[in-house]
């Protein structure tokens, strides 16, 4: 969310075997403040019908996060675990995310350009993705907003989300430098 007196994180996903959901499995959500030296569970939910689970996380302070689910298994199905890292940023009142299946450093919003930018690094040849918040006071056209890769453009999807723009978009891993240039608003002078 795009407020620093309401910073949520709504933590969703799906366990599935064989592209079948896996009803009533127990999924333990947690998080580590400190690279996965120690984790912290913050809910235990249920997956519904579809295997599908969802919960809200409320943070006490934007930084650098690991994100997990864990379902430790039943009698057929060993323990599994998906973890993502998350990045918060807060400037002149607006609350900025990434999250990340590569490592996510230096996140910052320069209100002057309003350009947020950071840093990835994964595993090469491998497909990285990024989910990255704006929110909409900033931006009321998301067409008009530019990602770019090491200075080179990239295309996104966008989906409206509460009071914020998610958006998506996928690259080959490696390390990159990431800016996101949200447009300025156009100001109507009045004619003379």
């Amino acid at each position: 969310t795009a407020a620093i007196s309401n910073l949520k994180v709504e933590v969703t996903g799906t366990l599935t075997y064989n592209k079948t959901g896996i009803p009533a499995a127990s999924i333990y959500i947690g998080y580590s403040a400190d690279q996965g030296n120690n984790w912290e569970n913050f809910t235990l939910v249920q997956t519904r019908a579809d295997g599908g689970f969802g919960a809200v996380w409320i943070p006490n302070a934007t930084g650098n996060y690991l994100m997990c689910a864990q379902w430790e298994g039943n009698s057929t199905l060993h323990w599994v675990n998906a973890t993502v890292n998350l990045a918060l940023t807060f400037d002149s009142g607006n609350i900025f995310s990434v999250v990340s299946n590569s490592t996510i450093s230096n996140i910052a919003y320069n209100s002057t350009l309003q350009e947020l930018s950071f840093n990835t690094n994964g595993t090469t040849s491998t497909t990285g993705y990024v989910f990255i918040c704006i929110p909409k006071t900033l931006a009321s056209d998301i067409q008009t907003l530019e990602i770019r890769i090491d200075r080179t453009p990239i295309p996104f999807t966008s989906e409206s989300k509460d009071d914020v723009w998610l958006i998506y978009c996928e690259y080959a891993q490696s390390e990159h430098a990431f800016t996101i240039q949200i447009p300025f608003p156009h100001v109507l002078s009045p004619a003379m």
